[in-house]
């Protein structure tokens, strides 16, 4: 399945980061609608357990980081990691 390019939109509610992505057929270039159900789940604050929260926010203040910022880095590396 091709994504075609730029093709992209907020939920219903607005949430940041929540992407659905109108697909191509390869057969024909047509579009074949949008994806309802992505292949991952979008992690929000609200479905993360506290004692995590808890324990990334530890990890970020011996690094004089912030939660989002911690995360944020510590994403970009485990991404870095897989693409290498």
């Amino acid at each position: 399945m091709f994504l075609k390019k730029g093709e992209w939109k907020m939920n219903e509610n607005g949430a940041e980061g929540t992407l659905h992505i109108n697909t191509v057929d390869p057969d024909n270039g047509e579009a074949s609608g949008w994806l309802e159900d992505p292949t991952v789940q979008t992690l929000t604050i609200s479905n993360v357990p506290s004692d995590i929260l808890e324990a990334i926010d530890e990890l970020a203040a011996r690094q004089d980081r912030s939660r989002s910022s911690f995360v944020r880095r510590e994403l970009q590396r485990i991404v870095a990691e897989y693409q290498a």
